[in-house]
């Protein structure tokens, strides 16, 4: 159900106790009173053990940086026409006084190295992150602070690598969080050593004091197995500081057991290649294989699937994210019911895998009719496929490089389904 309202008046509907609720791109968007209504909700419908994820602009990353909204408000106010023109007037000015050495940016490198990543992006998601009335970024110790308040225990960070010692810090730092026993003093020293800029926690109704779990029971049951073909899977997981490879075994060995078809720790166990090693370094890679999204937690068993060089899209939803004439990113997440969560793909093979299910037999065409109306065109060798000519060889060549494993994979998902 899909309920349009204020959250100050979130009392007017009757809304379920939940086991779950997700904030993401809200709490640092909303006023001061919208803000304790969501504590307040969140006091009266979150079930005890129940997840909260919330996610939000975080200091010491953002103080340096606000002055550039500031200025973006101020000087956009004051030009005349299109808005959207207006804001893309002003990030092109900022960038003119930023390449002319003003003295804010020399001060503060960030602010430039942000300027860039906002120039990259649509200009429609600018104007509604930046031209809001309220925009609050947070201390994680402060939004700890009201969790706390409302019955809520800060049990971890929804970007796995962050939970982790040496993924989520560089190596000069790792010594002092290793000492460290207070989880949310490490966090600090994790935003303040990486300058954080977004975080994404998630907190449960639980006692603060709850006894930690052992991580091997946990992961028993959980089926594993990879969301691209093998020879797409990376060989390390970025670093602070770097990336740490993950390669020899029982990383290589992993990837292969698990790239068609998922297993679980104690069926992976038993599998020759593992059997002389101990459960607890398997679980251990597997958690390090996790990290990089190399191997992934599915919501279900899946088996191998076999290529297919036609197919549907079996879900609405699917189909709706395909064919949204206001999404013009570079990638587009697609939901699969196997793993229980998105998986993302490029933008053009997302356009030749809608084209084939819905029209076989001119896939290509209609793939021209979505690319020219949306001006998001398929990659071409050297340049964007912007003629006829060229998107049919970067069609063709997309489809090929889908037909085979990539399918399969795509299959095994649930993302398609062999026609």
């Amino acid at each position: 159900q899909l309920i349009e309202g204020d959250f100050e008046a979130w009392r007017d509907f009757d809304l379920p106790d939940c086991d779950y609720i997700a904030m993401h791109g809200v709490y640092a968007w909303i006023s001061e009173a919208a803000r304790s209504a969501v504590f307040d909700l969140l006091a009266s419908r979150l079930k005890p053990g129940g997840l909260l994820y919330v996610s939000y602009n975080a200091y010491p990353g953002w103080g340096a940086v606000a002055p550039l909204r500031q200025f973006l408000l101020d000087y956009a106010s004051r030009l005349s026409g299109d808005k959207l023109a207006n804001v893309a007037e002003t990030i092109r000015h900022l960038q003119m006084l930023r390449d002319k050495g003003a003295g804010y940016f020399k001060e503060n490198p960030s602010a430039g190295a942000m300027l860039d990543d906002l120039a990259g992006k649509d200009i429609r998601y600018v104007a509604h992150e930046i031209f809001v009335p309220h925009w609050s970024p947070q201390s994680f110790s402060a939004v700890a602070k009201r969790m706390r308040e409302t019955g809520l225990a800060f049990v971890g960070s929804a970007t796995l690598g962050q939970n982790y010692p040496r993924p989520s810090v560089k190596a000069e730092f790792l010594p002092l969080l290793l000492k460290e026993k207070d989880r949310e003093r490490a966090e600090l020293y994790r935003d303040y050593t990486n300058n954080t800029f977004f975080r994404r926690d998630v907190f449960a109704r639980i006692a603060a004091d709850t006894p930690r779990r052992e991580v091997l029971p946990l992961l028993e049951p959980i089926s594993f197995g990879t969301s691209v073909p093998l020879e797409d899977l990376a060989r390390a997981i970025p670093l602070p500081d770097g990336e740490m490879p993950l390669v020899g075994e029982p990383y290589d060995g992993l990837r292969r057991a698990l790239a068609n078809g998922t297993k679980r720790l104690p069926e992976i166990v038993e599998l020759t290649p593992f059997r002389a090693q101990k459960r607890e370094a398997i679980a251990q890679a597997l958690q390090f294989l996790a990290i990089g999204n190399q191997v992934v937690p599915f919501a279900h068993a899946t088996t191998a699937a076999s290529a297919s060089e036609d197919w549907d899209i079996p879900l609405p939803l699917n189909r709706r994210l395909l064919t949204d004439p206001v999404n013009r990113d570079a990638s587009i997440m697609l939901l699969s019911p196997a793993r229980g969560c998105a998986t993302v793909m490029p933008r053009g093979d997302a356009l030749v895998l809608l084209a084939v299910a819905e029209a076989p037999g001119r896939a290509v065409d209609l793939a021209w009719d979505y690319a020219e109306a949306r001006k998001a065109w398929l990659p071409g060798r050297s340049a964007p496929a912007t003629t006829r000519d060229a998107h049919r060889a970067a069609f063709a060549e997309i489809r090929r490089s889908l037909v085979g494993a990539r399918i399969a994979k795509l299959i095994e998902l649930g993302v398609v389904a062999p026609r």
